[in-house]
């Protein structure tokens, strides 16, 4: 099974190397990775660069600056994986993640969404780890809708973000999902529709996906 990893990527320099060193050292390693440097003005399309030429996984498109979601839409019309994993380039993933994802896709067939859970990275290696717990149980042969409403009874403030989940690429094709450009908090807009229209969702309970905050210049 294949697994596309994309990255958008813009102006990141001094985050980006902890970003890919996290995909690239992952103990999976049937992965495609997508960075997407979006028109960015540091050194960050070079180190794309240099990590492409010591890597035949890894693939860089360099786009004229357009935002992030034309960036992951670049991404996924040239991924070529069964699943796709969206990491934004100054986050970094635990080095098991994707094994362990794979492991639960390939349990089952034809899961839509497997989400899993991400921890805060502040300074000085400061964390916070989201501590619900996802119920499996309550999600096998459960309809989109009834799983949305899951997690807004029982997990309300969880982070809508597009990378706290995988997602099988040809559920994504089919249903023509992508993100709206020029739109903030975009995960909000397409994600719920997401999980509206997927059949199978699956838990992965471990906290993989450290999400850096108050980052200068970041989105948020």
């Amino acid at each position: 099974m294949k697994i596309s990893i994309i990255v958008p990527i813009f102006n990141v320099e001094n985050y980006l190397k902890e970003c890919i060193q996290s995909i690239v050292n992952q103990t999976y390693s049937n992965i495609e990775i997508i960075l997407v440097d979006d028109g960015s003005t540091d050194n960050s399309g070079e180190i794309c660069e240099e990590y492409a030429a010591k890597d035949s996984r890894i693939k860089v498109v360099h786009i004229t600056n357009s935002g992030l979601s034309e960036a992951r839409n670049t991404g996924l019309k040239i991924a070529t994986g069964d699943y796709i994993m969206f990491l934004d380039g100054d986050d970094f993933i635990t080095l098991n993640a994707v094994e362990d994802i794979v492991k639960i896709v390939e349990a089952e067939d034809n899961i839509d969404i497997v989400t899993g859970k991400m921890i805060a990275y502040y300074k000085n290696n400061n964390l916070i780890k989201e501590n619900f717990h996802i119920e499996e149980d309550r999600l096998i042969n459960k309809s989109g809708p009834e799983v949305l409403t899951y997690y807004f009874n029982e997990i309300p403030n969880i982070i809508w973000s597009a990378c706290r989940s995988i997602y099988r690429r040809e559920f994504l094709i089919n249903n023509n999902f992508k993100f709206t450009p020029n739109l903030t908090s975009e995960d909000l807009d397409l994600i719920p529709r997401i999980y509206l229209s997927a059949k199978k969702v699956r838990a992965y309970n471990e906290p993989f996906y450290y999400y850096r905050q108050q980052r200068p210049n970041s989105i948020i």
